[in-house]
């Protein structure tokens, strides 16, 4: 395998920065160009390489993944540093030597926090691109005049493996809006809200085009990545159900946005899901603020593969990856905070003013 990556003799690779295997194969057959990207938006965790501050006082808020991070048990951190060091790459020298970095979020509906010229934001990249639907959902959908609001949870936490309480908090909770129309992305047939005549039960939906109908009112999920963007996009505000990851800090963007309102998991009952269903759709300010999100997220936004494609090509004609490398990244604890500058300064005031006590 090895040796057919090898003689396809390719110009620049891309590789996922959470796992470093990809770029472990670009070393082995001998691929120097290389980008790193992450599908989700870039941690703290992972910023160090590319020469970006993590102070605490300039990002709000640390995930959870992050604080583990930094308190590895000590055996851990010598097995790191000086077993695997002697043997296989250093994966900060890896991350270091990328020119960019694709990071799938806006960077209108980030936290503010440092940057630099590495990084590239492609919100959306993963997420559907389709607005058209089949006839079923586009009979169902133009039918829905009260309005529709979307369940989803994605592919990963079912809907249909929801414990029986939360079920039937999401039933009771519908029961209160018969006006609206509620499209539930669940994977099984069975009797669940099958009483509900506005509850429409699917196996699977077409998220992005569902969104983007005139008649989708608001949309209950996980806040994943790809959902965030298609309901940015859409202009669509969420009630948000973050259930791990990346997905709460994630919420807490469109929170303060305006644009979500968040139910914590452990907190999810019939009462404060029908608290946040009411707030979404007849408060006017979150659908207003949604909207504007959402068009000042198409006035910044470049075609995605507009946007790949010319970096791509800037990182294949690049020679030195130095020119975007940022100076600071090398600097050592006493440079970085100007300890060399200011210590010199600082001994001579107390200096002088234990002189000036002894007169």
């Amino acid at each position: 395998m090895m040796r057919r990556l090898k003689d396809e003799k390719f110009d620049l690779g891309i590789s996922e920065a959470f796992s470093f295997c990809g770029f472990g194969v670009f070393d082995k057959i001998g691929l120097q160009k290389h980008l790193s990207a992450f599908n989700t938006e870039i941690f703290e965790a992972f910023t160090e390489p590319y020469g970006i501050s993590y102070n605490p006082s300039h990002v709000p808020g640390k995930d959870l993944f992050c604080i583990l991070s930094r308190n590895l048990p000590f055996q851990q951190i010598l097995k790191e540093r000086i077993i695997l060091s002697r043997s296989y790459l250093s994966c900060k020298e890896i991350l270091a030597n990328c020119p960019f970095i694709f990071v799938n979020t806006n960077i209108l509906f980030e936290f503010p926090r440092e940057l630099n010229s590495k990084i590239v934001f492609v919100s959306g990249i993963s997420a559907s691109q389709s607005n058209s639907l089949d006839e079923d959902f586009q009979r169902l959908m133009d039918a829905s005049t009260g309005g529709v609001v979307l369940v989803s949870f994605g592919t990963i936490a079912l809907s249909s493996q929801m414990p029986p309480d939360l079920k039937s908090a999401f039933v009771s909770a519908f029961q209160h809006f018969p006006e609206i129309t509620f499209i539930w992305k669940y994977e099984l047939d069975d009797e669940v809200a099958s009483d509900l005549p506005n509850v429409i039960k699917r196996k699977w939906v077409p998220q992005s085009a569902l969104l983007g109908h005139r008649n989708m009112r608001a949309f209950i999920s996980h806040c994943g990545t790809n959902g965030l963007s298609e309901s940015v996009n859409a202009g669509i505000p969420m009630v948000c159900v973050p259930l791990f990851f990346d997905q709460i800090r994630s919420a807490k963007k469109l929170e303060k946005q305006h644009t979500a309102f968040i139910i914590h998991k452990h907190n999810l009952t019939a009462q404060s899901l029908q608290w946040a269903i009411r707030t979404i759709l007849y408060e006017k300010s979150y659908s207003i603020s949604a909207r504007r999100l959402s068009a000042m997220t198409k006035d910044v936004m470049i075609p995605l593969e507009e946007q790949i494609n010319r970096h791509a090509k800037v990182a294949i004609n690049m020679r030195k990856v130095e020119k975007l490398d940022p100076s600071g990244r090398r600097l050592n604890y006493f440079q970085f905070f100007l300890v060399d500058l200011t210590a010199i300064p600082l001994i001579l005031i107390i200096l002088l003013g234990a002189n000036l006590c002894d007169l």
